[in-house]
């Protein structure tokens, strides 16, 4: 078994805490979310979440952050497009 660096042990730890406080964030909201919890989900200490993270604001806005790279670009309809094609592009932009 290959040993990580250290800084490839810093960037899997920090992937981990990012999906499991996706799914927290997801599933209790902002403000119920608990960082005891998302540690138990990365299966890592609290002290990992705080070393990448310097509170549950900072960690909330990197999961947004991350979110938002991982998005598809959202469809352009041409822009000679009537309303109907805007809208038609929306409908397979949001359900895509």
């Amino acid at each position: 078994m290959v040993r990580l660096s250290r800084a490839e042990t810093q960037e899997r730890n920090r992937a981990k805490v990012l999906a499991a406080a996706r799914d927290e964030f997801a599933g209790r909201g902002f403000r119920e979310a608990k960082i005891d919890v998302i540690a138990d989900r990365a299966e890592l200490t609290r002290g990992a979440v705080y070393s990448n993270f310097p509170g549950k604001r900072a960690l909330y806005f990197a999961v947004l952050a991350d979110l938002a790279e991982r998005a598809p670009r959202p469809a352009t309809p041409p822009p000679d497009a009537g309303a109907a094609d805007v809208l038609a592009a929306f409908a397979r932009a949001w359900v895509a």
